[in-house]
């Protein structure tokens, strides 16, 4: 998922960003080895906790509380937790920087509700199929232990390869707004 964000980023120009990562924090200390300025942002105590533990600024708070200016904002696995998608992304949409981008990466159980708040939010809709299947394995009942911990890697592989013959439908969505 790192080469996705990355390489999107890369596309739209915004290889070194401010970015503020709103949930989980999984990707915000990779961003920040690869020279983005990261912050990250959580209800969550336990998650606030483990992304600062990887180095990485984080405001344990709602996103409507947070205030600034990033060229992305960036939800990982996090929009689908919403109960105000609207408001939500509306805010983050105040947070942006002229030409600044909004991008979720989610599962797409809610993807069409995400897609049309997104394009209330900003225009030039981006969209990318991704692998979300192998997600719901990999951590589940426990902490891997050799040799099973290549297994979440393997299954993600059979799952990108399977979405891009077309034998496979994508449960995960890579959407990006500029504003």
């Amino acid at each position: 998922m790192l080469a996705v964000i990355t390489g999107l980023l890369t596309a739209l120009g915004l290889a070194v960003a401010r970015v503020l990562e709103v949930g989980r924090g999984a990707l915000a200390a990779a961003l920040a080895d690869l020279g983005y300025e990261v912050t990250g942002v959580d209800r969550n105590a336990d998650m606030t906790a483990a992304a600062g533990e990887r180095g990485v600024p984080v405001i344990q708070a709602d996103v409507h509380d947070v205030s600034g200016e990033y060229d992305v904002v960036l939800f990982t696995r996090s929009l689908h937790h919403a109960e105000d998608l609207d408001g939500i992304l509306a805010h983050a949409g105040t947070l942006l920087a002229p030409s600044g981008r909004l991008i979720g990466h989610d599962f797409l159980h809610q993807g069409s509700a995400m897609l049309a708040a997104l394009s209330r939010v900003g225009s030039d809709l981006t969209t990318v199929a991704t692998a979300m299947l192998w997600r719901l394995v990999d951590g589940r009942g426990g902490a891997w232990t050799e040799p099973a911990t290549r297994a979440p890697d393997a299954i993600r592989q059979a799952e990108e390869r399977r979405i891009a013959a077309g034998t496979l439908p994508s449960v995960g969505l890579l959407a990006s707004i500029r504003r």
